[in-house]
């Protein structure tokens, strides 16, 4: 059976950002603006000697990529610099990271951290607690809890297969 994906429709999702009074406008992640956040994500992996992912690092360094790549100047349509988004406060920079992911369909995708997690599960004498995960998801926003709450359960329904 011959399948077709067909894109003719497809348009560029964009949003308006106004910030101190200068207009931007925000698009969903080019494949160039994908793979540079998930490279950064990627360099934040900590190894242990045997080579496994043991933990991360400098994870916050990577949402001023992904804003980077995907925020645009309204008037001439330029990238707005790292280095001038690194300035921004974080409550006008989060939400512009946390509206990206979304528009780009990237919420959801596995995450490093999701990766460490079910590791820690799927060990025998894991080293979490329901307790302890139940408080970590109470804590997260609620459009952070949504992307996780399809891996959560992927997770445990993996753990009680094993």
């Amino acid at each position: 059976m011959s399948e077709s994906l067909d894109f003719s429709a497809v348009e560029l999702i964009t949003v308006p950002v106004t910030y101190k009074g200068k207009e931007y406008m925000l698009e969903e992640a080019s494949c160039d603006a994908a793979r540079a956040y998930r490279n950064a994500v990627s360099q934040c992996r900590v190894y242990n000697s045997e080579g496994d992912v043991v933990g991360m690092k400098n994870l916050a360094d990577c949402e001023p990529v992904l804003v980077s790549k995907c925020l645009f100047t309204k008037e001439d349509h330029l990238n707005v610099p790292q280095e001038l988004i690194l300035t921004w406060p974080s409550r006008v920079q989060k939400p512009i990271f946390d509206k990206a992911m979304e528009i780009s369909q990237m919420v959801g995708a596995r995450t490093p951290e999701l990766e460490l997690l079910q590791q820690a599960l799927e060990q025998e004498g894991a080293p979490i607690t329901a307790q302890a995960l139940q408080e970590f998801v109470d804590g997260l926003e609620d459009n952070k809890y949504r992307a996780l709450e399809g891996e959560l359960t992927s997770i445990e329904e993996a753990t009680k297969n094993s």
